[in-house]
């Protein structure tokens, strides 16, 4: 992939990790959100993929976990 594109992953990544928060904060007020949860996977999904394309294995693994 190239690296012309990381700033626009980069811009995402940071608008998908205030999105992952924001479902985790829910989850954290109400454990049964269930869409709190899909939002929260979907966003972690996202992030590690784009991580995939970018060879950036560390935080695909971490974004695994």
């Amino acid at each position: 992939m190239s690296d012309d594109l990381l700033p626009y992953f980069l811009e995402e990544g940071r608008e998908l990790v205030e999105r992952a928060a924001a479902a985790l904060a829910e989850l954290g007020r109400d454990g049964a959100n269930r869409d709190a949860l899909e939002q929260a996977f979907r966003a972690f999904h996202t992030l590690k993929g784009g991580a995939g394309l970018f060879d950036l294995a560390e935080l695909g693994a971490l974004l695994h976990a």
